[in-house]
């Protein structure tokens, strides 16, 4: 057994408020990079879908969405995205994972 760290990634995602609006723009960016993300507005609440390569998964309010370093979506709880990720600042190598 050994003690590993995580590489540095970079990633692309977007948080989702919870709104139709931002729904909408997560499944437009999804479909534009092949992700598969859906929007049900007629549920109560309303649902965001992900097709990840676990299978589907439903996304929260305050959820980021991320597009993977293999081009995969998932959703990620804000806690868990925040002690992650940190953006990016223009000039870095890349980020911290």
């Amino acid at each position: 057994m050994g003690v590993f760290v995580s590489k540095r990634v970079e990633i692309e995602a977007l948080p989702w408020d919870g709104s139709e609006a931002g729904a909408i723009g997560i499944v437009a960016w999804a479909a534009a990079n092949d992700g598969k993300v859906f929007y049900d507005a007629h549920l109560s609440p309303p649902k965001l879908s992900v097709v990840t390569l676990e299978g589907e998964m439903t996304a929260s309010p305050t959820d980021w969405i991320i597009k993977g370093t293999e081009g995969e979506f998932y959703p990620c709880k804000d806690s868990v995205f925040q002690r992650k990720y940190e953006r990016k600042v223009d000039g870095d190598a890349g980020t911290q994972g």
